[in-house]
C-alpha cells in the first residue's frame, strides 16, 4: 500500500515552518516546539496564567516538564509577555496589535 498524506488547511506561517524544520534536518526541534506550543496554549486558555500552569505533563521533547515555567519567565523579562506581580505571579500574552 503506498504513502498516503492529507492536506489540512493551516495557517500559511505554520506550514512554512514545518517545511523549513524539515528540509534544513532540523526534525530534533519538533519535540520542543510542541512542549513550547503546549506552554504557550495555558497563556490563551485562561487571561492570567500562573507559573505552574506551565508545567508540562510527558513532555515530548528533553526538557524537564517543571522547566516551562522558567522558560516563560525568562520571555517576559524582555518579551510580549507580561509578568502581573502579586501575592502570585501571574502572566499574560500581548498579542501584536492589542495596543488599545
Amino acid at each position: 500500500m503506498g504513502t498516503e498524506t492529507v492536506d489540512l488547511p493551516a495557517d500559511p506561517d505554520l506550514k512554512k515552518l514545518a517545511h523549513d524544520v524539515v528540509a534544513d534536518g532540523n526534525e530534533y526541534a519538533v519535540p520542543m516546539l510542541i512542549d513550547f506550543y503546549k506552554a504557550l496554549a495555558e497563556l490563551d486558555a485562561e487571561d492570567h496564567a500562573s507559573r505552574s500552569d506551565f508545567r508540562i505533563n510527558d513532555p515530548e521533547s528533553d526538557v524537564p516538564g517543571e522547566k516551562w515555567g522558567d522558560i516563560i519567565h525568562a520571555l517576559a523579562r524582555d518579551g510580549p509577555i507580561t509578568k502581573h506581580s502579586g501575592s502570585t505571579d501571574r502572566y499574560t500574552f500581548e498579542a501584536a496589535g492589542n495596543d488599545e
